[in-house]
């Protein structure tokens, strides 16, 4: 290759990088020495601008427009197929691309995503809502139904069941019952199990102390025991969550009390917590 030739090349290797550099934001001018390209090329990955003022850092690159803004708590960033807005303070995520909307709302451990042309919207009340029983007022209602192996006069099942924490509106079993003694709700379909929560009575300790969380799928199958209590405190109104994380959806709910820490056992409510 003669010099003239060397000449033509480095000069259109010198036009393509500045294409390509102008195209990232790079500031040449048509009399920039090509000596002077190193430098231009070292910073093409990025191009950094820092305002304390606004607590914001911003970044552009090859493909991305990213900022912060620490004063909104939120994050922003555009590439060539997405837009993603995060807002910590609503400890949401939302995502935009060619074949979704995406909402995470981490602080309630749920993702929910819909698919092209669609549009999902994060709604605490709608969607983050931890599923549970309803607050029974008798012992069946829609579909729900509670009973127990024993409960004194006025002091029946769905009581356990009924979220009302004043007195000794709750369960009881009457004195003296025999044990293993039981309370149970069945549901009005099937439900994949996250926790249940079960609070002491409210006005004297008289608790149980050792009993099996159980579910089952009908009322035809064996009951299945998800969760072991030993030696629940005798505090009166103690509030204790049980995490069953269950993949099997089940139909009915069971508290088999082996164990007593008194003659008598009282329940203030029993909450179900449902997955979504």
């Amino acid at each position: 290759m003669n010099i003239a030739d060397q000449l033509n090349l480095l000069q259109n290797i010198k036009e393509s990088l500045k294409s390509k550099l102008l195209k990232i934001g790079a500031k040449i001018d048509d009399d920039t020495p090509f000596s002077e390209y190193a430098e231009f090329i070292r910073n093409a990955e990025k191009t950094v601008f820092t305002d304390s003022f606004l607590g914001s850092f911003h970044r552009k690159d090859k493909t991305s427009i990213f900022c912060t803004d620490n004063y909104g708590n939120s994050t922003h960033k555009k590439d060539k197929s997405s837009f993603l807005f995060s807002d910590s303070f609503l400890d949401s995520v939302h995502k935009k691309d060619k074949s979704s909307i995406f909402a995470s709302d981490s602080n309630l451990g749920s993702t929910h995503t819909k698919e092209i042309s669609s549009l999902h919207l994060t709604d605490f009340a709608e969607y983050h809502r931890v599923y549970a029983n309803p607050v029974m007022t008798s012992n069946s209602m829609n579909g729900w139904a509670a009973s127990a192996s024993r409960a004194n006069s006025g002091n029946e099942a769905y009581k356990g069941f009924n979220k009302d924490m004043t007195g000794e509106n709750c369960w009881w079993t009457g004195s003296n019952p025999s044990y293993p003694c039981w309370i149970s709700l069945s549901f009005d379909t099937l439900y994949k199990i996250r926790s249940v929560e079960i609070i002491n009575e409210n006005a004297s300790p008289e608790n149980f102390k050792n009993a099996l969380i159980q579910f089952r799928t009908s009322n035809e199958d064996e009951w299945e025991t998800l969760y072991e209590i030993v030696n629940r405190p005798n505090i009166t109104a103690h509030f204790e969550e049980y995490q069953i994380d269950s993949d099997t959806a089940y139909k009915e709910f069971r508290l088999y009390i082996i164990a007593s820490h008194s003659s008598t056992v009282f329940i203030q409510n029993i909450n179900i917590n449902f997955k979504e």
